[in-house]
C-alpha cells in the first residue's frame, strides 16, 4: 500500500488490513447493484495493491524524500542531517555575502537602503543625466583626428574604414620589420667599423670602450704637450742648419 512505501514508522498490519478492508468496502458501496456481487475485499485490495505508485513517482513528486531501500530511522537522521547542511550553507552565503558599501561600488545597488523607491527613481535619472552631461561635454571638447594623428595615437588616415585601417596598419609594421631586418643583414663588420675609426675598441664592452676612448685620448694630448715644450727654438735650429733664415717669417 502507499503507507508500506512512505519511509514513516510502519502501523501493526491488523490495522493496514482494516483500513483496506474499509476502503474497500467503502468503493464497493459506490458501485452499481449488479457489479456488487462480483466484487469480493480481496479483489478490492488487491486492485488497489495493484494501481499503488511506484517509489520513483512518489520520490518524484517529493513524497518520499529518501530512496525506499533506507529504513525509517535512517531516513529521519538523513532529512534531519540534509536541514542541516542546507542551513549551515545558507549561514556561510549570508556571513560572506559583500556588504552595501561593495554593492554600491561595484553598481549593484545604485540607492543606498532605506530610501524611497520614488526618490531612488528620481536619484537614478539624476545620475544618468549627470552621466550624459559628463559625456556630451567631453565630445565637444575632445581632439580632433588631425591632432590625434599629429601626436600618433591615431595610425590610420581618416578616410579608411576599420577594418582597412587595421590591415595598413599591420601592412605598415611589416615594411619596417623588412627594412630593418635588411639594414641588419648588410651592416659593417665591427673588423670594417674598427678600421674606419668609428668603433676604437672592439674587444672592449661599450661602457669600458668609452672610457678607454677617453683615456688614449688624454694620453696623446699629455704626450703632444710635452714634445711641445721640450722641442728646439728656432735659433737653435738655425744654428744647426735645420732650418733657413729665409724660412723664418717676420713675425715668428
Amino acid at each position: 500500500s502507499l503507507a508500506l512505501s512512505l519511509p514513516l514508522p510502519l502501523p501493526h498490519p491488523s490495522r493496514i488490513l482494516s483500513l483496506f478492508l474499509s476502503l474497500s468496502l467503502s468503493r464497493a458501496l459506490s458501485l452499481p447493484m449488479d457489479s456488487l456481487a462480483e466484487t469480493s475485499p480481496h479483489a478490492a485490495v488487491s486492485k488497489m495493491m495493484a494501481d499503488r505508485p511506484e517509489p520513483v513517482d512518489l520520490t518524484s513528486v517529493g513524497i518520499l524524500k529518501h530512496p525506499p531501500t533506507l529504513s525509517p530511522r535512517l531516513a529521519t537522521s538523513a532529512t534531519s542531517l540534509e536541514r542541516q547542511m542546507k542551513r549551515d550553507s545558507l549561514s556561510h552565503s549570508l556571513e560572506s555575502r559583500p556588504s552595501v558599501e561593495e554593492l554600491m561600488n561595484s553598481g549593484l545597488l545604485k540607492t543606498p537602503p532605506g530610501m524611497s523607491h520614488v526618490l531612488a527613481n528620481s536619484a537614478c535619472d539624476l545620475d544618468r543625466h549627470m552621466k550624459a552631461d559628463a559625456v556630451a561635454r567631453g565630445l565637444e571638447t575632445r581632439r580632433s583626428a588631425e591632432e590625434l594623428s599629429e601626436a600618433g595615437i591615431l595610425r590610420s588616415p581618416r578616410h579608411l574604414s576599420p577594418c582597412l585601417a587595421a590591415t595598413a596598419e599591420e601592412l605598415e609594421y611589416n615594411i619596417k620589420r623588412s627594412n630593418l631586418q635588411h639594414h641588419l643583414e648588410h651592416r659593417r663588420s665591427r673588423e670594417d667599423i674598427h678600421n674606419a675609426g668609428i668603433l676604437h675598441h672592439s674587444k672592449l664592452c661599450p661602457s669600458l670602450a668609452e672610457a678607454a676612448h677617453d683615456l688614449e685620448h688624454n694620453m696623446k694630448r699629455d704626450s703632444l704637450d710635452r714634445h711641445l715644450m721640450s722641442r728646439e727654438s728656432m735659433d737653435s735650429l738655425v744654428k744647426r742648419g735645420i732650418l733657413h733664415e729665409t724660412e723664418i717669417s717676420p713675425g715668428a
